[in-house]
């Protein structure tokens, strides 16, 4: 097996291929309107201007000359790097002819290594279930990684088929722009002190400041959508569209 890191976009019609396999080998994923142009277009539409630094590169596993795994890291500029992209269900992606979780030492292994010379001290992957089975993080946890927290799905009815929401009495909506930035930082910094991230408590005080500033620069934060929600004069939330 030969494991090798490339910017992402040398190796856009390698990886597509085999995400396109692997989608289709399963059938919670498969779908016969599905074509590998499809997925190659899906790829090359990728966009990383959130928050990242620098250009994503892929850990791309082969045998025989054919890719059997690939993963995609970026750097978050804060000695973190993030396996992507998160819109795929699916990370690492690896072929359903080989052994999962040899062919994911492998890529894990060599991601390591690229991390250590970046700089990286931590790498970041959210734990999916594979395609028609329950979510394990067993494996992942054999390869190293700590589970450090949960996450939440939710969803919103833009349609209106679901109840409206009253919004509160007091409670008003203002363009984001429109807020003192250290109101906007006080209240993230607060949401996230109060609820123990992880990821939030491994920063000092100037990668916190940075990873805020960060976030508000690259959130397109001077749109309509992007609305922070005020108190009694007090910042209680915000969102960055």
């Amino acid at each position: 097996m030969k494991v090798s890191v490339h910017e992402w976009r040398e190796v856009i019609d390698t990886i597509a291929e085999l995400t396109y396999e692997v989608l289709q080998h399963s059938s919670s994923t498969r779908r016969k309107d599905r074509t590998v142009e499809g997925v190659t277009t899906w790829v090359r539409a990728l966009e990383f201007d959130e928050f990242f630094t620098g250009t994503p590169v892929v850990v791309l596993a082969q045998e025989g000359g054919k890719a059997i795994g690939w993963l995609m890291l970026c750097s978050t500029g804060s000695k973190t790097a993030e396996v992507v992209p998160w819109s795929l269900s699916i990370r690492p992606v690896i072929s359903p002819d080989h052994d999962r979780t040899e062919v994911a030492t492998q890529l894990l292994e060599k991601a390591r290594n690229w991390a250590q010379k970046e700089g990286v001290d931590s790498i970041l992957l959210r734990a999916d279930a594979e395609p028609g089975q329950e979510q394990d993080t067993t494996w992942y946890q054999s390869l190293g990684f700590t589970v450090r927290e949960e996450t939440v799905c939710m969803n919103y009815c833009i349609t209106g088929d679901e109840k409206d929401y009253e919004r509160p009495k007091g409670v008003d909506l203002k363009q984001i722009m429109k807020v003192d930035r250290e109101d906007l930082y006080y209240c993230y910094y607060d949401t996230f002190t109060t609820g123990q991230s992880p990821f939030f408590f491994d920063q000092n005080t100037d990668e916190k400041r940075a990873s805020f500033d960060l976030l508000f620069e690259t959130e397109c934060a001077d749109t309509d959508t992007s609305l922070a929600i005020v108190k009694d004069s007090q910042v209680v939330g915000f969102q960055l569209e």
